[in-house]
């Protein structure tokens, strides 16, 4: 009898302490070695949970990061975590954020707005932001791609457009259609215009909030997904390895194969998909609904001189890969490209390398010609 008594004395006292000093949760970390965040939003609140869900989706397929939604205000609130606030009293979203990936070191509050609340895209981009990614027009390399309009934003937010040297863009370049771009009238003065491009038609691109573009996930993949893979994949045209298996890359659109060396195949195409400029101008002709990857190639060391001539394409603000037209002229052709829509009057690009690729992606009634030309 002593014995069993002194058994339940030592079990209640174990009991006790564990009450009173319960044991630090630890975050868990997913069997398959990626990052898993943790999530609150009151219930009670005007919070849209589905908007949320959404939001935090765009994210989680596409990386080895998982979010997963605590039902009840947890008692320990453990970084990573994230605690949605609702602000839905303000109207304008705010994206004041300084590339730190502070959620990895202490549980966060972000303040979701009104607009917001209604927007998973804008969800994701708060997310993005706070897991360490820098709004683009806060890049190192910004004032080679804009040219900031100071006297057109309101003074009490120029601090938001300060530059981030310590921001970490993991080889990333900058994109005009990155979900983290601000719009041209973010804190701006009397819908003033708070900065300019060299080519007008990415004023139409900025601030797109449909979906992270290629190249946030990019980002997202050498953040937090990089060290999943002991083995590397060359990939080409922009791509990344995929941190699921790590045997095949992760291809921007328009490209397609293990490694990304094809062009993807399109939808009803009727139009020749491979083409070759020369020294004489050359044009083709997208027209009707259908989709079409192009990839235009001339002599190494060249360049290809782009003419897009005037026509009608879909109706969409902003402008964005798969709406309309989209011509990847640069080098990395990972990057978004410089997409058209609606009614296109003229634009002239020149390639940065000796390959450029096109998409159309229209509509019955859509219309439009492109001429090419190898320039040296």
């Amino acid at each position: 009898m002593n014995l069993i008594l002194t058994i339940n004395f030592f079990i209640i006292k174990f009991l006790l302490v564990q009450v009173q000093n319960p044991i630090k949760q630890i975050p868990y970390i997913p069997s398959f070695g990626g990052t898993q965040i943790r999530w609150y939003a009151n219930r009670s609140s005007k919070l849209n949970l589905t908007v949320i869900n959404q939001g935090l989706q765009m994210i989680s397929e596409k990386s080895c990061v998982q979010f997963v939604q605590e039902t009840f205000s947890p008692t320990s609130k453990v970084a990573p975590f994230i605690e949605f606030m609702d602000n839905t009293k303000v109207f304008l979203n705010n994206f004041n954020f300084n590339a730190t990936d502070d959620i990895m070191k202490s549980p966060l509050q972000l303040q979701i707005e009104y607009k917001c609340n209604k927007n998973p895209g804008c969800i994701a981009k708060k997310v993005l932001f706070s897991m360490g990614m820098a709004p683009t027009i806060r890049r190192n390399d910004r004032d080679k791609f804009i040219t900031l309009n100071k006297t057109n934003i309101i003074d009490k937010y120029e601090k938001e457009f300060e530059i981030l040297d310590k921001a970490k863009l993991y080889g990333t370049g900058y994109d005009y259609s990155s979900i983290g771009h601000a719009s041209e009238y973010y804190r701006c003065l009397s819908a003033q215009s708070i900065f300019n491009t060299s080519i007008q038609t990415y004023l139409t691109n900025v601030g797109q909030e449909y979906e992270p573009s290629f190249t946030d996930l990019k980002w997202l993949f050498y953040r937090f997904c990089s060290d999943q893979c002991t083995n590397t994949l060359k990939c080409q045209n922009g791509g990344f390895q995929n941190y699921d298996g790590c045997v095949y890359c992760d291809c921007p659109n328009g490209y397609s194969g293990d490694q990304c060396e094809k062009i993807e195949n399109g939808t009803n195409c009727d139009i020749q998909t491979m083409l070759t400029a020369t020294t004489q101008n050359n044009s083709v002709t997208f027209s009707g609904a259908k989709l079409c990857n192009v990839l235009i190639k001339t002599d190494s060391g060249k360049k290809i001189k782009i003419v897009v001539g005037t026509g009608y394409l879909p109706s969409a603000y902003p402008c964005f890969e798969k709406k309309g037209l989209t011509i990847k002229y640069r080098k990395d052709k990972g990057l978004t490209g410089i997409s058209f829509c609606t009614y296109v009057v003229h634009e002239e690009l020149l390639s940065e390398d000796e390959t450029v690729h096109i998409q159309y992606k229209g509509e019955k009634n859509n219309k439009i010609t492109i001429t090419y030309q190898q320039v040296n």
